[in-house]
């Protein structure tokens, strides 16, 4: 269950526990960013998920698999969510944003909760096949295709964008680093160019 930390620190007991994990050597900032680290942990151990979806349409979450329920008693963030077969949650390196990732591994679902008392909030968004080509270009992960979702020409496509994209980045920074960041990016989208364009021909 994914605690409702504002709720939780109008307790007076959970508020002097705060206020005793704020004087440690790493300040209030720890604090945060301990009550971040849990939320984060309660978040992938659940089986709740954002009731914001942010632009996206519950039905579209639906066609995928995805079963809702009834909001938390108490917590109108969250929601009871059943995820589509051999889908799971998974960690990022930022404690505000985790991942649901499907059969494949690849990640289709971004979920930002943050956990903080002062300011909690949660949403989710569905990533497109641009995001998960971009994913991969930035990262070093190979593209795994299918016949619905990152189609071979739905790959190309993106990755062309990106290319192009990663290009004017690129451009932009050589002006002061020679070395940017850009472009071993720009040059794994090119490479998915060359090689879908040869497998949409074929």
């Amino acid at each position: 269950m994914i605690r409702n930390t504002t709720e939780a620190m109008k307790d007076p007991g959970e508020r002097m526990m705060f206020l005793a994990a704020s004087t440690g050597a790493g300040g209030p900032g720890q604090a945060i960013e301990e009550q971040e680290r849990a939320g984060q942990a309660q978040l992938l151990a659940s089986e709740q998920l954002p009731t914001d979806l942010n632009s996206d349409n519950q039905a579209d979450f639906e066609a995928l698999g995805f079963v809702f329920g009834d909001v938390t008693p108490g917590d109108p963030l969250f929601r009871s969510a059943t995820l589509p077969n051999d889908w799971k949650r998974e960690r990022s390196d930022h404690a505000m944003w985790s991942y649901i990732v499907d059969e494949h591994g690849r990640r289709r679902v971004r979920v930002f909760y943050q956990a903080a008392y002062y300011d909690r909030s949660a949403h989710m968004n569905l990533d497109t096949v641009y995001d998960y080509v971009g994913d991969c270009a930035s990262t070093g992960k190979n593209v795994i295709t299918d016949d619905t979702w990152a189609t071979p020409s739905a790959v190309l496509t993106a990755a062309r964008q990106h290319a192009e994209q990663y290009s004017r980045w690129e451009q932009r920074d050589l002006e002061n680093d020679p070395s940017s960041e850009w472009t071993a990016a720009r040059e794994a989208c090119e490479a998915l160019v060359a090689h879908f364009e040869g497998a949409t021909e074929a």
